[in-house]
Parts: structure tokens; sequence; C-alpha cells
């Protein structure tokens, strides 16, 4: 026995010491760092119909006055100077295109019809095939329909419209591939640093196509400059990802020995600690998981954030545009403040909320309510700000509130997005496709009822807009606060169920002994 021991103190000490995670020759790191390119590209090339719509369309051909005195007659006078500068043919905002406000609104909309299609059966497809090759096709997908803007939208609203429901099949395949090849790559213990990391790309992109996109504007190619740009980088990804990624770590043929011994012993033993669902497949309890009030609570709070996301990556332009009557420059500045404030804020709060549950200063439930509801509070009040006091006179407000409003939604991190992965671990792959298919549902009302409210650009019809997205994230804060949960439910403790087969097929349900046992093995449960 004592030689047994001995032996395998000696196996351990023979294994060699792994690159640290932000080491240059950190392989997890490459993938991550891919990730978060990929993140970048498929965000940029969904958003930037944002800015450019601004530089395309001709805003006044479907007006029966010109907006400026469609504005002017419902707004403060003391725009008059702003107006008449705005009405002047500013670099970048002479669009030729006639396009509706309802016809941008299903543009803006189209996409996410086409994501609708696919977000269900994604998750089969990156398990079946690979997440590096589903990737691969929906970025693809991306960059080909964004290359072809310009032709198409130049040719005709319905073609272009097409185009975009196509390349929203490849937003439905996204991050459940993105989701597959993280669970494949970064231990439990890296994968919270790696998320934050990888979902940044997010933020950036939105920040990116904000700046460049009302500059590229400006130059002698005019908009679809916008396209090109962010189409070719969609494509540089490509050659990237198809080189440097891998499905699995000892699929790569430039790893360290050291970190592929790593990954392998990290995530076997994750996998190893769910080996009980293999003897024990039990069904998913739908009727449980769509009445339980933290569930509820979660998808209500991804619906509010989608809302005023796709709001604000798609319609901020044309606000800044019609009520604040800014250049292009100053435009696209004021529109990546929010991203800004978001890709900052959301890791500070991350990290303060696990060192406040690490120091057991808060609980898991306490923690992602106190988070949902800075989150959910913090931007209704940016968004009533930005309603109620905000108009071209005070565009120092405006920004200031921006800010107010991207730091605040940082919030949902450690919010309803770690409810989300609490309340139910076992069954993590369907509450995320839950959450995906309502943040869809999301994306596609808010243009339909912007494009519904928002027939002239005036500020009246922006506040009604501004007042009913802070209505919605209110409500979510309101039921979060409530009944927001950060432990996992009775219904999802799969790992304390006995399956019985009978006759007519299987039932399971927790045993005496089970049911006696489990207070005392939850706590140390929870701490591993």
């Amino acid at each position: 026995m004592a030689d047994a021991t001995s032996q395998a103190a000696m196996v351990v000490e023979a294994v060699p010491e792994p690159p640290a995670l932000f080491s240059p020759f950190s392989k997890r790191l490459h993938i991550g760092l891919l990730l978060m390119f990929a993140f970048f590209c498929t965000v940029s090339m969904r958003s930037n119909l944002g800015m450019a719509m601004v530089c395309m369309v001709n805003a006044t051909a479907y007006s029966s006055q010109p907006a400026i005195s469609v504005n002017l007659s419902y707004s403060n006078q003391q725009c008059q100077g702003f107006a008449s500068q705005s009405s002047a043919s500013h670099d970048g905002y002479n669009g030729d295109i006639l396009w509706t406000p309802g016809m941008q609104s299903m543009l803006f909309s189209a996409l996410f019809y086409g994501g609708m299609v696919t977000i269900l059966p994604s998750g089969y497809f990156a398990d079946r095939f690979g997440p590096k090759a589903i990737m691969f096709v929906a970025v693809l997908d991306y960059a080909v329909m964004t290359l072809l803007t310009p032709l198409l939208a130049r040719s005709h609203f319905y073609a272009f419209l097409a185009s975009r429901v196509v390349m929203g099949l490849g937003e439905g395949i996204m991050f459940p591939s993105i989701t597959s090849m993280s669970a494949r790559w970064f231990p439990p213990n890296e994968r919270s640093t790696m998320a934050a990391i990888y979902t940044s790309g997010v933020q950036l992109a939105s920040i990116s196509t904000a700046i460049f996109s009302s500059r590229l504007c400006m130059t002698s190619m005019g908009w679809p400059s916008v396209f090109y740009l962010f189409g070719g980088i969609g494509l540089l990804w490509l050659i990237l990802w198809w080189f440097a990624a891998c499905n699995r770590p000892n699929d790569s043929k430039i790893m360290s020995d050291a970190e592929k011994i790593y990954l392998n012993i990290q995530l076997n033993h994750q996998h190893s600690g769910n080996s009980s669902r293999k003897l024990s497949q039990a069904p998913t309890p739908w009727r449980s998981m769509l009445l339980s009030p933290p569930m509820i609570a979660n998808l209500l709070c991804q619906f509010s954030f989608n809302f005023s996301m796709t709001m604000f990556q798609s319609y901020l332009p044309t606000y800044f545009k019609d009520v604040l009557y800014l250049d292009l420059k100053d435009n696209g500045f004021y529109t990546a403040i929010p991203f800004i404030g978001q890709v900052i804020s959301k890791n500070v709060f991350s990290w303060i909320s696990d060192h406040l549950k690490k120091a057991g200063v808060i609980s898991s439930t306490t923690g992602v309510r106190v988070f949902q509801a800075i989150a959910s509070f913090g931007t209704a009040a940016a968004l009533i700000g930005i309603a109620t006091f905000v108009d071209c006179t005070t565009p120092t407000l405006a920004l200031l509130l921006l800010a107010l409003f991207g730091v605040s939604f940082g919030g949902g991190i450690p919010g309803f997005t770690t409810s989300l992965l609490s309340v139910a671990p076992a069954y993590t792959g369907t509450l995320v496709s839950l959450g995906m298919v309502f943040g869809m549902l999301a994306n596609i009302a808010a243009p339909t009822v912007i494009g519904l409210i928002n027939t002239n650009g005036t500020p009246e019809q922006w506040s009604i807009i501004f007042f009913l997205a802070a209505g919605v994230n209110i409500t979510a804060g309101l039921l979060f606060v409530l009944v927001g949960s950060g432990e996992m439910q009775k219904w999802a403790d799969v790992a304390r169920m006995q399956t019985v087969r009978i006759e007519f097929g299987e039932k399971v349900f927790p045993s005496r002994k089970t049911a006696q046992k489990r207070k005392e093995h939850s706590v140390n449960e929870w701490r591993l």
C-alpha cells in the first residue's frame, strides 16, 4: 500500500507544470482570444447597420414635411439653430436610399427571425459536427452577407431583407457553439475569467462599429466601406480560426504536453462528477421549470436586457441625429459611450460579487438580487433621465446618462446571468436555450415597437420609446428582486433523485434516504 502511494506521488511530481492561463504559450488563452474575436466579428457585422442606416437613407423622403420642421413643431424652439445647421447636407448624412421607417425596422428585426430558425437545433449541430466547423459556417454566413450588403441594398429592398434573414441563421448557432467550445477548453476554475474575456468582444464590437462606421461614412467611398471593412475582418477571422482552433485540446498539434495533461485532468474530473446522469437519465421537468418563479424572473430579465441592447445598437445613432442634431463624428463617439461603460463594469461587478460571496458577506441569492437591482433600476433611471431631460441643448447630460446606462447594464452578468447558470446546473443547456429564445423575441420586438412609435423622429416619440424600455426594465427588476435566486432549485436536484423503471416508462422521485441526507450534503457539494 505504501509502495502504491509513493508511486502515485512520483507520478504527480512527474507531471510537468502547465503554462499559466495568461502565458503567451497558453493554448487555452489563444482559444479564448479567438472566441473574443469571433464575438467581435459577428456583433460588428450585425450591428453596423445601425450606424450605417443614418448614412444610407434619405430621412425626409417619406415625410409630409421636412423632418426638422416636424421636430420643431413639437420640441424646444431653442433647437432652431441646431436644426438649421442640420438641414444642410452634412458629410455622410445625405443618403439616397428610399426606405420608410417601417422598412428600416423590418431590416433590423429580420436577422433575428433567421436566428429563431436555428437556435433550437444549434446545440445538436455543435455536438454532432464539432463547434469549430459550426462557428466557421456561421461567421462565413455573416461575412458573405455583409460583403453583399452594398449591392443588395441598392438593387432591391426585399433582396437585402432576405440577406438579413440568411445572416440570422448564423446568429442562431453562434452562441451555443461558443458555449460548447468553452466547455471543451476551459476548466471550471478558469471558466468565469475566460467568459469575461471572450464576451468582451460584444462590447468591443459595439464601440468599434460606432466610432469607425461614423468616420467611414464621411470618406469618399461612403457607407459601403462600413460593410466592406467589417466583412473583410470576418474573412480574416475565418483564416485564423481554421488553422489555429481545435475542437478539443487533444486535437491540437502545437500545444504543450503539460497543458494537454492539465486540461485532460481538469475536464475529465468535471465530467466524472456528472457520471451519475449517465446512469440515471431523468426527464426534463418542463412543467416545474417553466412555472418556477426564479426561472420566470430570469427569462423576463433576459427579454428586458435584449430589448434595451437592440434599441441602443440599432437606433441610438438615429436618435442622436434626429433629436440632438449631432454630426457624424460626435454621433459615433456618443453611441460608443454606453458600451465602454459595459465592458468595464461587467468585469468589475463580477469580481466584486465573487469576492463578497467567497468572503461570506452575501449569499448567492442576495448577490444576484443586489446586482440585478443595480442593473435593472440603474438602466431604467438612465432611460427615464434621457426621456425627461435630454434635448439638443444638453448633450453633456446625455453623455452622463449614457455612461450611467452602460455601467448599470454590467450588473446583469453577476445578476440574472449568474442566476440562470445556478438555478438548475443539470439543465444549463436547456435554460440557456430558453434564455436565447426570449432574447431573440426581444430582439424582434424592439425594432417592431420602435418602428410603430417613431414615425417622424420627434423628441416626444423618442421619449415614449425610452419610457417604455424603462418600464420593461423596472418590471423585470422588481420581479427578480422578489423571487430571483442564486441557488439550485428543488426540481433541478437530479443528483439526489432515484430512477424507478415501471411498465409504462420511467418515473423519477427522491428516495427517503436521499431526502434525509439532503441538508448535510448540500453545503459540501456547493463548496466543491
